[in-house]
């Protein structure tokens, strides 16, 4: 099984330590957004194979969705804000409000599917 939240996840530590995106600005929200459709595939075609495992792999992303949603607040009200000039700041926050309402998306989408409904949106 793959942790589908790993590239996620090293985004939101990478932010936590004060690391910067290499891509501009319109480029990550494009990555980002990708990012969830892909994401939202591999767990929709988890969910409709029920292969060996299926129910830990759900479970396993809606714990790990939930560790990095609380590892993002954390970061959002962290030190790396101050100190910053107000252009940098916001396209921060910017990055930070999409995380936080990509993975809360993602969040809900998978306990939709541990709960056995096969809702999987247009992702095109």
């Amino acid at each position: 099984m793959n942790n589908e939240f790993a590239r996620l996840g090293q985004l939101i530590f990478d932010l936590h330590a004060g690391k910067q995106f290499d891509l501009s600005e319109e480029e990550n929200f494009i990555f980002l957004e990708e990012e969830y459709k892909r994401i939202t595939i591999q767990l929709g075609g988890v969910w409709h194979y029920k292969a060996l495992g299926w129910t830990y792999a759900l479970d396993f992303h809606a714990a790990e969705g939930q560790r990095l949603l609380t590892k993002l607040r954390i970061v959002k009200d962290g030190d790396e804000l101050h100190g910053m000039d107000e252009f940098e700041r916001e396209r921060l926050i910017r990055a930070y409000k999409n995380l936080f309402m990509g993975l809360t998306e993602l969040i809900r989408r998978i306990d939709i599917l541990r709960l056995g409904k096969g809702v999987m949106p247009d992702v095109n």
